[in-house]
């Protein structure tokens, strides 16, 4: 599979992860997308493949409300637009507002806080203990999945995932409304989940400045152009780096340890 990467157009990027391949491409180089579909139909000829149309899709995304009508084929067959598709999990949208992932996560989580609610029922009565690895290790891993990219939306769809988990805190903890969330959190020892989007999204971030091949890497170093009215990943990512202030972690900083270490260490 790793030889797809050899007969993808220079223009257009290939996301290869196990059996499943998005081809992604810029406005200037839509053209080249159905030339890049012509070579892979190739490719799987000669490794008796064959490739499903009805299973494959393409998607645009702008902010602009003109948006462009493709005919992309694959074996003469048009392949269908998807305007929210699917990938590792993740829902994007048109617009890049993650209002549909962020709604997918929201009624996964709700689903899964009946969970606590039975736990923490007046039949079974769990210590908050049992209580906290539940939310740890079954609710909360739904809330995160893929934070790093749909952790850049807006406050406003960020706080549906947010009264979810404050719920959580208040079956764990045994909570009303009135009671102040940094109160239950103290409680718990539990981190709020907007730090840990920062720290996940800082991270992320970080971890495509060590990686000199990959296309996130150049989009870093070169200041991408800003959006009309939302930041982008890079804008966002920068921005929490400076309020948690952490060391700038780039390659070609490098650090002198306070440490006076033995000269055989």
């Amino acid at each position: 599979m790793n030889s797809i990467q050899n007969i993808i157009k220079p223009h257009v990027k290939a996301a290869l992860y196990a059996d499943d391949l998005a081809l992604i491409c810029s406005e200037d180089s839509c053209g080249t997308a159905q030339e890049c579909l012509t070579l892979l139909e190739q490719w799987t000829d000669d490794w008796a493949m064959t490739l499903n149309a009805a299973k494959t899709t393409y998607s645009i995304f702008s902010l602009s409300t003109k948006i462009p009508n493709l005919r992309l084929r694959i074996s003469n067959s048009l392949l269908e637009k998807e305007n929210y598709p699917k990938y590792l999990g993740v829902t994007v949208d048109p617009r890049l507002t993650w209002c549909k992932q962020i709604e997918t996560v929201q009624k996964n989580a709700v689903r899964r806080t009946l969970l606590l609610k039975k736990l923490a029922g007046t039949s079974l009565g769990a210590k908050m203990k049992l209580l906290k690895k539940t939310y740890v290790g079954y609710v909360r891993p739904v809330m995160e999945y893929g934070i790093a990219a749909w952790g850049t939306a807006s406050k406003t769809n960020f706080q549906k995932i947010e009264r979810v988990r404050n719920h959580s805190l208040r079956r764990m903890t045994g909570g009303i409304k009135s009671t102040p969330i940094n109160c239950m959190e103290s409680v718990t020892d539990l981190e709020s989940l907007e730090d840990r989007r920062k720290k996940k999204i800082v991270c992320q971030y970080t971890k495509f400045q060590h990686l000199a091949n990959h296309p996130m890497c150049k989009l870093i170093t070169n200041n991408p152009r800003k959006r009309l009215k939302r930041t982008n990943f890079t804008a966002s990512a920068q921005q929490m780096h400076k309020s948690l202030e952490l060391p700038d972690l780039r390659p070609d900083t490098t650090f002198e340890s306070s440490i006076d270490w033995p000269p055989w260490n």
